[in-house]
């Protein structure tokens, strides 16, 4: 018999709840209705943002996040690879870099939640008051915007 190591990539955002329900025991993008919320953002950001050169730029990840749903993405070298946005489980790598890169390139240890904070600020440039339903601002994103987030990796 074999065995294999797994490792998962995050931010240190996520280290209580993992440590409490363990690794993929709760999906905070559910849970604290992370994807809900950027749904709403994506949703106001297709009414209000199609002229920003910032929501142009994520367009395509974000409404490919808000579908939960497969996207092809043009490499600059012409190449296209297909793109998993589909948040309905826990992912792991088999290679400490995979899950290394993640953690890393991830600042918030989440797409979705990266891409709900982006959008918000995005929308605040434009509108100082503008704010977030409070019934899908369950994580109070708010609270993690300028904060050092460390990336973690668990095997």
């Amino acid at each position: 018999m074999f065995e294999f190591s797994y490792f998962h990539g995050t931010s240190k955002i996520f280290l209580d709840s993992i440590i409490e329900f363990g690794l993929g025991g709760i999906n905070p993008n559910f849970k604290y209705k992370n994807l809900e919320l950027l749904c709403f953002l994506t949703q106001e950001a297709e009414k209000k943002l199609l002229k920003n050169e910032q929501y142009l730029h994520l367009r395509e990840s974000v409404l490919a996040m808000s579908e939960q749903r497969f996207s092809d993405f043009k490499l600059p070298n012409g190449q296209t690879v297909k793109t998993n946005y589909k948040h309905n489980g826990i992912y792991v790598g088999v290679t400490k870099a995979r899950a290394l890169t993640y953690a890393c390139l991830n600042r918030y240890g989440s797409e979705i939640l990266e891409h709900c904070i982006l959008l918000y600020q995005i929308f605040k440039t434009f509108d100082e008051n503008f704010k977030l339903p409070s019934e899908l601002n369950l994580f109070n994103i708010e609270k993690y915007i300028g904060m050092e987030h460390k990336p973690i990796l668990i095997e």
